[in-house]
């Protein structure tokens, strides 16, 4: 389960931006990811509820948004979005 690595570490980092800008809540976490990376967002707000509790970001909604994975061919220059394993 990889999501509780994705989790702590969006935690680690979201607490170290807080901390620079003093902020005393966080209401709302906007993440981008890759669809490649497979994440099961249920997994992941599970265990970000579970380790964010008792810090700053306890109770904070993950809105979470995926991007297609994005190819870039060598020999025309071109970049394109992958849309499915057929493309």
């Amino acid at each position: 389960m990889h999501e509780l690595s994705l989790a702590d570490g969006m935690l680690k980092t979201v607490l170290e931006a807080a901390q620079k800008e003093k902020a005393k809540k966080i209401k709302s976490i906007k993440l981008e990811m890759g669809e490649i990376l497979l994440v099961n967002t249920e997994q992941l707000t599970f265990c970000f509820d579970i380790i964010s509790k008792g810090t700053i970001a306890e109770g904070a909604k993950l809105d979470i948004k995926f991007l297609k994975p994005r190819v870039h061919c060598n020999k025309c220059g071109k970049e394109f979005n992958i849309s499915s394993e057929n493309d």
